[in-house]
């Protein structure tokens, strides 16, 4: 899959997710809510969200 047509699945669900859930909820229930979303357009991924973030905090140094 072209990167760019990823990219657009990608946030269009985080966009979808964002706007039906509006503000002031737990970050788990948008992580939840946003899996469910990858998964309805067959977008497999590994979900971990911690190792992500300790991925981020890695290249940030």
């Amino acid at each position: 899959m072209e990167i760019n047509k990823l990219t657009e699945q990608i946030l269009k669900c985080a966009y979808k997710v964002h706007s039906e859930l509006g503000l002031g909820l737990l970050e788990s229930a948008y992580e939840e809510c946003l899996f469910y979303e990858l998964k309805e357009i067959r977008l497999l991924i590994n979900f971990n969200v911690a190792s992500l973030k300790n991925g981020i905090k890695r290249l940030a140094n």
